[in-house]
């Protein structure tokens, strides 16, 4: 046999082999390709369970990819696993250090997870790869906001949205960042953009909601807590904010009905039970408000509002010993806004002759104390209960040229003309004015809810 055609011979011998062996022993990278191909399509669907055994294989037949680490990652973030999605990341990270996209995302896993500065980190070194990737500076923006840096959140959100102005979500986080930094109009046109680009957010039209409730738009805002709740029934914080604009248009039955619906949603969460007891106050059911108020205590709430709620609510029921309680834990809890809390401690200790000295002494020591710009109703009510200006002249200053300051301070100053009366022995007097502050018709006052309950007292 020549030299030629055995070579010849040898090469069709080795394609032969070549072959078997292909049949026998598939090549192991396609096939770790087909896993994480088929992960990926389980991934999407939803079945992260499959999605990470697949995954798994793939990893197993090649564990140099990188890509695979970083997908099975994703699947175990959406398991709840973020030490094994960590894990994953990391070891992505190794493998291909230049992976803008595996940065992006452990930085998603580690805002997550609470680690901000981690994030921030991983946010800056995924922008750096890859400067043109909108996703990295929107997250970057939220990292930024979360720590209350809002310029440097808003740049960002303006540079994806450059990068990509078709991402409803950019608008809407830059629009929540325009109305911390309290521009309400900016903040209202990204949330109608984001809007604009996908009609089917509830969060969006929660949050535009709220602009429109600052802004005064109750109906507004109450036509967008509709949309909401529409698109997603199972929002306990939209029921809440549709609750607080019914109850301020007087719809306390509809306010107490989207309260009912946010605590059964969430009742762990104290401000629903407080906010609810309020509007059972300004019903008039004092011991649904105290239940409500006792179950925000217990959930662990350190809201001074809540303490000062409930001191209102005892002090209408006439449990002033529980009253006074609360109303000092208020204080201690509260930096600000002493005043009305101290006025209803001495009114309380005035109703005792052995202390009414001692407390007049210490509400004037404390008036004392207010600086020169304190606002001057207060002052006023301050200097009534401690004999400094007569019934009369107090009335005559509850007077106001606007029509809701004249309503409440005619409130209140009814409210503790009639207290006085009552203290001094003079019932039909003391009647007579808790009359005149209901007919205010403030019915968000503590002063009309407990002159209502006198009155009540008195059929």
């Amino acid at each position: 046999m020549s030299l030629l055609k055995l070579l010849r011979l040898i090469f069709v011998l080795i394609v032969l082999v070549s072959v078997v062996v292909a049949i026998i022993h598939p090549d192991k990278s396609q096939e770790a390709i087909d896993a994480n191909n088929k992960g990926l399509d389980l991934y999407n669907a939803g079945n992260y369970d499959a999605a990470l055994a697949d995954y798994d294989t793939a990893i197993q037949l090649d564990a140099k990819n990188s890509i695979f680490y970083r997908n099975r990652a994703e699947a175990r973030v959406h398991k709840g696993d973020a030490d094994g999605a960590m894990a994953d990341f990391n070891k992505c990270l190794e493998l291909d250090p230049s992976d803008s996209t595996a940065f992006n995302n452990r930085g998603q896993a580690k805002y997550d997870a609470g680690d901000m500065e981690g994030a921030l980190a991983d946010y800056n070194k995924s922008i750096q790869l890859s400067p043109n990737d909108p996703e990295s500076y929107n997250n970057r923006g939220l990292i930024e906001q979360h720590k209350s840096d809002l310029t440097s959140a808003l740049a960002d959100y303006d540079k994806a949205i450059s990068l990509n102005s078709k991402n409803s979500i950019f608008f809407f986080n830059r629009g929540s960042a325009r109305d911390d930094k309290g521009d309400e109009d900016g903040a209202m046109t990204d949330y109608n953009q984001a809007l604009t680009l996908n009609p089917n957010d509830s969060t969006v039209y929660n949050n535009r909601g709220l602009i429109k409730y600052k802004k005064g738009d109750l109906d507004g805002a109450l036509a967008d807590y509709d949309q909401a709740i529409k698109l997603d029934p199972k929002a306990a914080m939209t029921y809440y904010n549709r609750a607080s604009a019914k109850e301020d248009k007087n719809d306390l039955d509809g306010a107490l009905a989207d309260y009912d619906q946010a605590v059964q949603l969430d009742p762990q969460d104290p401000s629903f039970c407080n906010d609810r007891g309020w509007a059972k106050s300004m019903k008039g059911d004092v011991a649904g408000a105290l239940a409500d108020y006792d179950q925000a205590i217990k959930l662990g709430t350190d809201n001074p509002d809540t303490y000062l709620n409930r001191a209102y609510a005892h002090y209408a029921g006439g449990d002033l010993a529980a009253a006074d309680a609360d109303f000092q834990k208020s204080l201690e809890l509260k930096e600000t806004d002493h005043d009305y809390p101290r006025f209803f401690i001495c009114l309380i200790k005035m109703e005792n002759p052995d202390l009414k000295a001692g407390a007049i002494k210490e509400l004037s020591d404390y008036l004392a104390t207010l600086p020169s710009d304190a606002p001057a109703w207060p002052l006023e009510v301050g200097h009534f209960l401690t004999g400094q200006l007569s019934e009369s002249d107090f009335l005559k200053a509850a007077a106001s040229s606007d029509a809701k300051e004249n309503a409440n301070q005619e409130c209140e100053a009814n409210f503790y003309a009639g207290i006085m009366r009552e203290i001094a022995g003079d019932k039909a007097g003391a009647l007579d004015f808790y009359k005149k502050s209901m007919a205010t018709n403030v019915v968000a006052f503590s002063e009309f809810q407990i002159s209502r309950i006198k009155v009540q007292m008195t059929k």
